[in-house]
């Protein structure tokens, strides 16, 4: 209910019919339905709706009276506001130099408080029944008022307590929301947490999917999974353009420092192509990289099985004690690579970190003519090759 003291409050009015500069919301109780619109100069919105208004005046001049109120709070001046019409009349040849609106207003404002204009207040019978946007401004629900039907459309309920130095989640029960609420989180090395390659996870209506403590090249690779497809681990670049520290975490420098983890909940069902998009956005976002794939003719050693039943019978498993004599295809690879300066891509199917194998001791790592001897005695071979292969670089966005 409308208190009687707001009903007889003096309103300052500007271009009232009759010429007054005081008016009392009681004025206007003689029609059916007041509607009273907040607006302000510097609100878009606000001006596009008087022009809408414009056009209900003339439809409903018996029955509601459409009272437009500019606020202390807004900061308007007598000038900017004539400025404002002038511009809108070029803009819309509507003039609203001589519509009747209550300035400065002192009072409705506190009375129907609201976070955000257009605020458009509904009073009905001389009771306030709700606020709407400028959207639920409608001849179907102005009608519909009139004839006694609720309001129902557009409903305004502005959270006056709302901080805006606080979280959304902090104030709002964000399980009301109209729409799926999605959160992500994206940040470092989290102590006392195993990796976690991705896993999806559900929890009271919530869905989760997270990947904890990876290297940020397997993130990029999983986020851009189609461009690194097929593409070798010896075939993937760093510009020099990219920034330092980010060079250092593609390449993993420090195991702390330079692993990630990456969080999406969801109110609704997450999807992998929408969680791929959501860890693209979040890298670019962040490193400012993104990978780049290309097609280029490179030349390469390749290691392949000869003989399958010599290579079973030239591997055991790695000995921790660890044995001079003896080391493991990830270390055999990676001295190919040194000697022969040129990238090894591995087609063997062994577990080159478990199992290992035996060397002569005046093995000639330079020599590739008695390394490939060598090879061929326990079931590989090494052969040179030079292939179209698909390559990726980091480049700097």
């Amino acid at each position: 209910m409308i208190p009687q003291e707001l009903w007889d409050t003096p309103l300052e009015v500007v271009n009232n019919p009759t010429g007054k500069k005081i008016v009392k919301l009681s004025d206007y109780r003689n029609k059916k339905l007041i509607i009273l619109d907040f607006w302000a100069t510097w609100c878009g919105s606000c001006m596009q709706s008087m022009l809408h208004i414009r056009q209900l005046e003339s439809s409903y001049s018996g029955k509601v009276a459409f009272l437009k109120v500019n606020s202390e709070s807004t900061k308007d001046s007598p000038e900017r506001i004539v400025k404002a019409f002038a511009k809108l009349k070029a803009m819309s040849n509507v003039d609203l130099s001589t519509m009747e609106y209550i300035y400065p207003d002192k009072y409705l404002d506190k009375y129907f408080a609201h976070a955000s204009i257009p605020h458009m207040v509904w009073i009905y019978d001389g009771k306030y029944i709700g606020s709407t946007y400028a959207e639920g401004l409608t001849v179907d629900a102005i009608d519909g008022v009139l004839n006694n039907t609720p309001l129902h459309a557009h409903l305004k309920n502005d959270r006056l307590d709302f901080q805006t130095n606080t979280s959304i989640r902090e104030q709002v029960d964000l399980r009301l929301s109209t729409y799926p609420v999605v959160e992500e989180l994206f940040t470092g090395y989290l102590d006392g947490l195993s990796p976690n390659f991705g896993q999806f996870y559900k929890k009271d209506g919530t869905y989760v999917y997270r990947m904890v403590n990876l290297k940020l090249n397997i993130l990029y690779a999983n986020a851009f999974r189609t461009l690194f497809f097929e593409v070798p681990s010896w075939a993937i670049h760093i510009d020099s353009t990219v920034a330092e520290p980010v060079q250092r975490a593609l390449n993993n420098v420090e195991l702390r420092k330079d692993v990630f983890c990456f969080e999406v909940q969801s109110s609704d069902t997450l999807t992998e192509d929408d969680i791929l998009k959501r860890l693209r956005d979040c890298l670019l976002s962040n490193f400012k990289v993104a990978p780049v794939r290309t097609i280029e003719k490179t030349p390469f050693w390749q290691m392949e099985i000869a003989d399958p039943d010599i290579l079973k019978a030239s591997v055991r498993f790695i000995d921790k004690k660890g044995n001079k004599e003896h080391i493991t295809f990830r270390e055999l690879r990676s001295k190919i690579y040194t000697s022969l300066k040129l990238p090894v891509n591995d087609l063997i199917t062994v577990k080159s970190s478990l199992f290992e194998v035996e060397i002569p001791k005046n093995i000639d790592w330079t020599d590739i003519k008695s390394l490939q001897d060598f090879l061929v005695t326990i079931g590989i071979q090494l052969i040179k090759v030079e292939k179209d292969i698909p390559t990726i670089t980091f480049k700097k966005v």
